[in-house]
């Protein structure tokens, strides 16, 4: 599951076979009922996120790893959250991509309760180094996430492929959105119903083409169609979901390899062909479990923790 993958014997489903696995997980009872006085629900998620693009001789690389447990339960006025995970981060852009050489690393604990999210962190850039423990507002991450507005959210991704949270706080799958998600990105299915549900999203050509596409204009800003021009020479995007005979979340996950190599060409007369490497690697897991964890006492109180807005963590 560390890998972005959940292991099954898969064979493409007809529309029929497809349509009534969908319908067994559609609804807001797939991670059990919020509105009930016992209502727990947890999870155990992981994503590990590397990029390297290099034009000609220079080369921009980013590597994210983030960890995190998370528990859910009935509360007053919505369900309480608690949670505790880890967070690494780094990026280094020469100067010939942005006109100054960028290096930073970041490493920090992540807590939450259902108010704050809070970051014990420690921070290089170049040189300079820093300690800091910050704290932000959990709802506008949260709104951020669902909303697909925060970079590299698994919420987001998940968000995507029909997890959403309603304003009555059920949370629900939604077919639809996940046809028109796969027809978006021209993805094909695959399905295993020999112990509950579980679906498979394939990449094709076309899905790759795309992701370099948004990828480039995303770092690079560059609004080239990258689908005649690159080379692939390794590419795997799957998505998976997985339930149980009775519609219950157990698992999500997604994979991404893509490796290739193209000529740009001269954008006038006095600019020279360009060479371009892609080089990208991921995996997201979560997973249906409770964990017995706790976070630091006293912590909502903590005055060494600033308060910073939600946006400078998107």
């Amino acid at each position: 599951l560390e890998r972005g993958r959940i292991e099954g014997n898969y064979k493409a489903p007809t529309q029929e076979e497809l349509m009534t696995a969908l319908s067994t997980m559609e609804g807001d009872s797939m991670f059990g009922d919020p509105q009930q006085a016992d209502w727990e629900f947890g999870v155990k998620t992981g994503v590990n996120f590397n990029l390297k693009i290099t034009l000609d001789d220079s080369a921009f690389t980013t590597n994210i790893k983030v960890t995190l447990e998370e528990k859910f339960s009935k509360g007053e006025t919505g369900p309480n959250l608690l949670g505790k995970g880890n967070l690494s981060y780094q990026m280094k852009m020469p100067a010939e991509l942005t006109n100054q050489a960028t290096d930073i690393e970041l490493k920090a604990n992540l807590y939450n309760d259902s108010s704050y999210l809070y970051l014990d962190a420690s921070a290089k850039s170049g040189k300079d180094s820093q300690e800091m423990k910050v704290k932000t507002d959990l709802s506008a991450i949260l709104d951020g996430m669902l909303t697909g507005e925060t970079e590299f959210s698994p919420m987001s991704i998940a968000s995507e492929t029909g997890y959403q949270e309603s304003a009555s706080a059920t949370v629900g799958f939604s077919a639809d959105e996940l046809l028109e998600f796969a027809t978006e990105w021209n993805m094909q299915f695959g399905l295993d119903t020999s112990d509950g549900v579980k679906l498979r999203l394939t990449g094709t050509q076309e899905t790759y083409a795309k992701i370099l596409n948004q990828i480039m204009e995303d770092v690079l800003g560059s609004s080239l169609d990258m689908s005649d021009l690159i080379s692939l020479s390794d590419t795997v995007f799957e998505l998976y979901l997985q339930a149980d005979k009775d519609g219950n979340f157990v698992a999500a996950a997604a994979n991404l390899k893509l490796k290739g190599s193209a000529e740009i060409p001269a954008m006038s007369a006095n600019a020279e062909t360009s060479s371009l490497g892609v080089d990208i690697g991921g995996a997201f897991y979560i997973e249906n479990k409770v964990s017995n964890f706790s976070i630091p006492q006293g912590i909502a109180d903590d005055p060494s923790y600033q308060v910073i807005d939600s946006g400078l963590l998107n």
